[in-house]
């Protein structure tokens, strides 16, 4: 899609974190290192193509509110930047897959948007 057009890669995580419900510091630990772990991942496939990368990585208690501070910083850096996302498509959508899976991009899309950020949002083909 768009092949040479796009020159850098950046890769933007934002993981909601309650302590309690993580099981306390040690489990918030490994948690975030899984998470820079799955970054370094993203940068050497990047590094690999020769396209430039760059990570950001946020934790907080609202993941909408974490991703969209994690954008406002990209697009500081990147003033030209279009974000991309996927969204989960199942053939056989019921109401619990569609509030579950659909609704937080929906919601990062839309506070992008009155930010004046692109979202490009693509499909992904889910089946249960």
């Amino acid at each position: 899609m768009w092949p040479g057009f796009y020159r850098n890669f950046i890769v933007i995580s934002a993981q909601p974190i309650d302590v309690r419900s993580y099981g306390g510091e040690e489990a918030l630990a490994k948690l975030k290192a899984d998470r820079l772990h799955d970054m370094e991942y993203y940068m050497d496939l990047a590094r690999h193509t020769g396209v430039a990368s760059k990570y950001y990585l946020g934790f907080g208690i609202d993941g909408v509110e974490e991703m969209v501070e994690l954008c406002r910083q990209a697009r500081e850096e990147f003033p030209n930047i279009v974000f991309f996302a996927s969204k989960l498509v199942f053939e056989h959508e019921t109401w619990i897959t569609h509030l579950l899976h659909n609704q937080i991009i929906l919601n990062i899309q839309q506070r992008l948007q009155v930010e004046r950020m692109p979202m490009v949002i693509l499909p992904m083909q889910a089946q249960l």
